[in-house]
């Protein structure tokens, strides 16, 4: 570590970070770190990089602040509609079709990079509306680096300004008013659960149909991508879907594990 007397840069504080939380910031795009750093610094009133790692290392709780900053994303409910609209007309329908004839009869979701439990809570509604008329159950498990974001998916309550953007059948169907906002009814709680999850540690579940993971891909390093598309090949059910965020796609070297679907969509399917 280098004094005070010295000038910090980036590297210091990602060490730094490193050393302290084991939480490795070298995998995240520059744009990305930069831009949450400056966002900290803004937001202390710190004039540059350097006093703001000297703030880091006078405050570690600081710690805390600068990889959530990192790790949580913008969310909302049902974001890109059109791919939500997708999901019944198109994806469902097939998946539906692949469980007849099979012990399991359940249906198997995971959203990866949940943040605050937006996208997985709109899923798990999907499949609830979806799967009236059908004797199969879904599960929804949602995961994101960050315990702050779990937790606060965990509680489900919404702001009004969160749920503003849903339809009004939706919302008195969903959720119920209270006090502090608006609570994700007890049936979708239920089906859709929220675990901490480092997407580049071994993954702690398997056997999904479909893995939801859009717009988290792309705060990564084009270098470390791949361990995480391979997380998500080695999770999947044969010819499970892979659906990835709009501005975001395989490369040519998955093209033998992975076969795209619907090109505007990002969705791809598991080659077997």
């Amino acid at each position: 570590m280098k004094t005070a007397e010295e000038r910090l840069d980036i590297d210091d504080l990602v060490s730094y970070v490193k050393s302290e939380t084991g939480f490795d910031l070298t995998k995240y795009r520059p744009t990305t770190l930069n831009r949450r750093v400056s966002h900290r610094q803004f937001a202390l009133g710190l004039g540059d990089l350097h006093d703001y790692i000297l703030y880091l290392y006078a405050n570690p709780s600081e710690l805390k602040n600068i990889t959530d900053s990192t790790t949580i994303h913008v969310t909302e409910f049902f974001r890109d509609l059109d791919v939500f609209d997708y999901f019944p007309s198109k994806l469902l329908p097939a998946v539906v079709e692949r469980k007849k004839g099979r012990d399991a009869d359940d249906i198997r979701v995971w959203s990866a990079g949940c943040s605050t439990g937006q996208e997985a809570y709109s899923i798990s509604i999907l499949l609830d509306k979806f799967l009236k008329n059908y004797k199969i159950e879904a599960e929804v498990i949602g995961t994101d680096i960050s315990q702050k974001a779990c937790n606060s998916a965990k509680r489900a309550i919404y702001s009004e300004k969160e749920v503003e953007c849903l339809p009004e059948n939706i919302i008195r169907k969903y959720f119920r008013k209270s006090e502090n906002g608006y609570t994700v009814i007890e049936r979708i709680r239920e089906k859709t659960s929220f675990f901490a999850h480092d997407l580049f540690s071994s993954p702690r579940f398997s056997g999904f149909d479909m893995v939801v993971c859009r717009n988290v891909l792309i705060h990564f390093k084009r270098d470390y991508r791949g361990e995480v598309i391979d997380s998500f090949y080695s999770v999947l059910n044969d010819s499970g879907l892979l659906i990835l965020g709009k501005s975001e796609a395989l490369s040519k070297v998955w093209k033998d594990k992975f076969k795209l679907l619907n090109p505007s969509m990002k969705v791809y399917q598991k080659i077997t």
